[in-house]
C-alpha cells in the first residue's frame, strides 16, 4: 500500500476502524461516463450526494427524454 511505503499506515491505507480514510462507492464502472458515485465519505464523513444541480436534473431530465 502508498501509506505503509510513506511510514503513514498507522493512520491511512485502510478502510478500518481509527483510520483516517476517503471511500468512494459507486454502483458500476467507476470508468463509465453514464455512472455517478452512489456514496462518499472524507475522512470519515458521509458526504451528501443531493445538490442543487442533481435535483434540477432529476427534475428536469424526464421531460427531455420524452
Amino acid at each position: 500500500m502508498p501509506a505503509r511505503a510513506y511510514g503513514m499506515d498507522a493512520h491511512y491505507g485502510k478502510v478500518a476502524p481509527g483510520q483516517i480514510a476517503n471511500l468512494v462507492v459507486w454502483g458500476g464502472d467507476p470508468f463509465e461516463l453514464s455512472q455517478r458515485p452512489e456514496q462518499v465519505w472524507i475522512r470519515g464523513n458521509a458526504i451528501a450526494m443531493r445538490s442543487r444541480q442533481s435535483a434540477l436534473r432529476d427534475r428536469y431530465l424526464p421531460r427531455v427524454r420524452r
